[in-house]
């Protein structure tokens, strides 16, 4: 009888297996949660979500459950409210199936006082999410003392006693938070817990003093409790690079110390018939005193051959004709920058410009490493270390660089330099000789200065005149120093010739003044683990501005730390003080995942205009829509580009397999990482647009000040696509889509939003939190359409607008939220503007004079709830 019914039993068991199968893919699944998020707050969720499951539970760390409605719920979004009655601590929710933890440490990377490693009785610094509940404490306390420093300035006596008053109250607060603790773990050794220190940190940083009883030369793997009611130690798992792409320690090694022999160059026979450097005749100078580049190069021989040493120069000026090549582990130092001066010589011929290269054809430089080689890049293996001490340098002939950290360094180290570099002079009409050149060096010749000046490109007078410090290497500090350039102060490439890449990572630049003229401040390409703090970056031209967090040839930017800077008089040229635009990208399409292997379905490219000529590792994969829509992963592999290939679909590898597989009609956008970056109680006061466009991932922007500031803009970038030759996908720069992922705009104040830019046919809004994204759709032969939203997950947040600003949400943006924002004095508002093809948007608690909502279908209930089937909010306080 069993066997008669054997296939009907078997036919039905593979009915309710099938059943079952679908009922666990029916089942959510949770990538990414908001945070941090505090009582009466919304959490957005993304992941792989059924639309009829609209609850989500909700447990404490100290015992309280409840049950809440979700706000909305649509296949790849959800979002709900933590109750106002329950405390601030870890959050565990439960959502149709799916389990995840709010306000627990999200570790992005750390840094320790010696760059990549730290040292016993060093420290350690965590960035990330939800590190350090100081509820906000020490960024009032930097707020109180930016205040008692206005007041002071404005001999405001009154003003500033209570100020001072204000300022012991938080600090006594202070004293009684709560910190977090990181856990060292090694094998064969005992655990170490370190409490963090509660006057250095915030949400977003952790500082921990390492003991000095720590075993040197361990690498230790690193744990984070934030110290909330209900939290764990989580594990750091870092992507620091394709080679590195889980990162769970840090080496905690003695550095060596060793008195180092000092090289005085005055003590160095200067010889007044020495005419020859390097090859090259020059003569002594008769108005501006004796050349010290012979006895400069003899100190900088015999500290070579001693292995390192200091060369130094005592008081005095100096003047140099050729280019100073500073041996390994040696350091140029002088006794202080009001005492030693370098002045090197204003020429006129470009072909006598000083040169660190053993080609005289290329670019200029000034300070470089000793390393043989044109490039100073890929043909040395060994990496060096120099530094620049306690001097003032003096350049006025076209410089290009002045200063060259190369990617073979490994702790560079400049302090108390003071740098002044402008290249006017080369500038002068043709035919001009000079005020009081009639008879020196050059003969009295009318040089015509200008054609040479800009023979560089063959370009014209808007071409880049180069950077004062070109900045590659590991683990090297910037400090203290007071530099001003006619154009970029401190720039970074990505690549080199050889394919090499470039980069500056594991650094830190702090309390330094830098006065940058018709160039940017500090563009940042490919910059990686980098703290900036108590730095000046001010304009002196009215070109200033356009700095930029980017990897201009591909590759990635990432993990960056900007706080207590303050960035001012930088809105010319391109009018943006930070954006992130022009990232490139290899491909948009549909893929095949195998685990960590991917396929595409047609070939990649490399770009059209070689944004990425070597390769995409370190970059982003992300899927934009369909099945599995919100996840991203980075690229540790990737194929070769400059190569001809029949077929580069293959060889891709991300670092991790995606928790939902993308289905076949999703679309995968490749593309350069820019994001897990912090900007954190920086003062922003006549500045052009902050903007995270075209393409980043998790930016942080909280506690800031803006005064006479264009638009903080969270946007994607679109560049369309069409199938091109060889089913390959294609566009201009090759980029299709570029998305922008999970942005937190939070606790930041608009004190004046006023402020110069361009005026098109409306008016260009000042002072506005903007969110918006490009948006295109396009049909192709595989017979898919394609509308990617490309702002995902972007959250304003406890903001402030006090004069003539207000906050924007627009066209293309995906499950964001506007909450708890206060706007006043304005004629904008808060303006949600929603045409079409807009996700939810979460609407609630906020207090402005206007609150528009544009095309949502808007229903009112008792005049201050607003409540849509697209904008979800309660209650908004209106006018009154």
């Amino acid at each position: 009888m069993f066997h008669h019914n054997g296939n009907k039993i078997v036919k039905e068991l593979l009915v309710l297996l099938a059943f079952f199968v679908g009922y666990c893919k029916a089942g959510n699944t949770i990538y990414w949660a908001s945070q941090p998020t505090f009582p009466n707050e919304t959490v957005v969720l993304h992941g792989d979500f059924s639309p009829a499951v609209t609850t989500v539970e909700i447990a404490t760390g100290t015992g309280l459950k409840t049950t809440v409605t979700a706000l909305y719920v649509n296949t790849s979004a959800a979002a709900f409210v933590i109750p106002p009655t329950f405390p601030v601590g870890v959050y565990s929710i439960s959502f149709g199936g799916a389990n995840t933890v709010v306000n627990t440490p999200e570790l992005w990377w750390i840094q320790g006082d010696q760059g990549e490693s730290s040292s016993p009785g060093g420290w350690i610094r965590v960035f990330g999410k939800a590190i350090f509940f100081d509820h906000g404490i020490n960024a009032e306390i930097i707020q109180r003392k930016r205040d008692i420093r206005d007041a002071a300035k404005d001999n405001q006596i009154d003003r500033l006693s209570g100020l001072l008053t204000s300022l012991q109250s938080l600090q006594e607060q202070q004293k009684s938070l709560t910190p977090p603790v990181l856990r060292l773990s090694s094998p064969g050794q005992e655990n170490i817990t370190i409490n963090g220190m509660v006057t250095n940190g915030s949400l977003w940083d952790g500082t921990f003093e390492v003991p000095k009883t720590v075993l040197s030369g361990l690498t230790w793997s690193v744990y984070v409790n934030n110290g909330l009611p209900g939290g764990e130690f989580v594990p750091l798992s870092s992507f620091v690079s394709p080679l590195r792409p889980k990162v769970t320690g840090i080496k905690i090694q003695t550095p060596t110390v060793k008195e180092l022999p000092v090289f005085d160059v005055t003590k160095y026979n200067l010889t007044f018939n020495d005419t020859y450097y390097s090859g090259a005749p020059y003569a002594r100078g008769t108005s501006t005193g004796t050349h010290w580049d012979i006895p400069l190069q003899r100190a900088l021989s015999a500290a070579r051959k001693a292995g390192g040493g200091i060369v130094y120069f005592p008081r005095g000026s100096y003047y140099l004709v050729g280019a100073v090549r500073v041996p390994n582990n040696v350091i140029l130092r002088g006794a202080g920058a009001q005492l030693t001066s370098l002045h090197f010589k204003e020429v006129f011929n470009m072909s006598a410009l000083p040169t660190c290269f053993d080609n005289p054809a290329l670019p200029p430089r000034y300070f470089c490493s000793d390393v043989p080689g044109d490039n100073h890049t890929s043909a040395d293996t060994e990496f060096v270390t120099w530094g620049l001490e306690d001097f003032t340098f003096y350049v006025t002939a076209f410089h290009s660089t002045v200063i060259e950290v190369h990617n073979k360094t490994d702790g560079f180290r400049m302090t108390g330099v003071r740098g002044r570099v402008n290249a006017f002079f080369m500038q002068s009409p043709a035919g001009y000789k000079g005020e009081g050149h009639e008879n020196n060096a050059y003969n009295g010749t009318s040089t015509p200065r200008l054609p040479d000046f800009m023979a560089w490109s063959g370009a014209g007078p808007g071409d880049s005149l180069g950077e004062l410090l070109l900045l590659h290497g590991k683990n090297w500090v910037i400090s203290d120093n007071d530099l001003m350039s006619d154009e970029t102060v401190i720039n970074s490439f990505n690549w080199d010739a050889n394919k090499q890449r470039h980069g500056a990572t594991f650094g830190i630049l702090q309390r330094n003044k830098l006065w940058n003229g018709s160039g940017g401040c500090k563009p940042m390409d490919a910059w990686q683990q980098v703290i900036s703090e108590d730095n000046i970056c001010h304009g002196t031209s009215l070109l200033s501005g356009g700095n930029a967090l980017g990897s201009s040839e591909g590759g990635f930017s990432q993990h960056y730390f900007a706080s207590r800077n303050i960035m001012s008089w930088e809105w010319g040229e391109d009018r943006e003080i930070i954006t992130f635009d022009d990232a490139g990208g290899s491909y948009l399409g549909p893929i095949i995942a195998d685990g960590v292997n991917i396929t595409t379905k047609f070939n990649t490219k490399c770009s059209n205009s070689d944004r990425q000529p070597f390769g995409w590792e370190g970059g982003s994969m992300a899927v934009l829509n369909g099945t599995g829509a919100g996840q991203i992963r980075r690229i540790v592999k990737s194929p070769i580009f400059d190569v001809p290939t029949p077929n580069n679909r293959t060889g891709w590898v991300i670092d991790r397999p995606f928790d939902v597989t993308p289905s076949a009609d999703a679309f995968v956008q490749i593309y350069t990482f820019r994001g897990e970056v912090i900007w954190h109680c920086n003062e922003w006061e006549d500045v052009g647009t902050f903007q995270t466009y075209g393409t980043s991932t998790n930016v942080v922007f909280s506690s800031n000040k803006w005064t006479r500031g264009s638009k903080i803009v969270i946007e994607g970038q679109w560049r369309s696509w069409v199938p091109g030759d060889a089913e390959r996908l294609t566009g201009p720069f090759g980029i299709g889509a570029n998305p922008t992922f999970r942005s937190l705009v939070i606790n930041n104040t608009v004190a004046e939003a006023n402020s110069a830019a361009l005026y098109y046919d409306g008016l260009w809004r000042q002072g506005v939190f903007s969110l918006a994204s490009g948006l295109g759709e396009s049909g192709g032969k595989w017979g898919l359409k394609i509308s990617p939203v490309l702002s995902w997950g972007t959250i304003f947040k406890t903001n402030t607008v006090l004069s003539n600003g207000g906050i924007s949400i627009g066209w293309g943006t995906h499950s964001a939220v506007c909450e708890g924002n206060r706007v006043f004095n304005s004629d904008f508002g808060i303006h949600i503007a929603a045409p079409n093809r807009i996700t939810p948007v979460v609407v609630r608690n906020n207090h402005a004079d206007i609150i528009v909502f544009d095309k949502c279908n808007i229903t009112t209930n008792n005049g201050n709830e607003r409540y849509t089937g697209q904008c979800h909010g309660s209650p908004n306080i209106g006018p009154g």
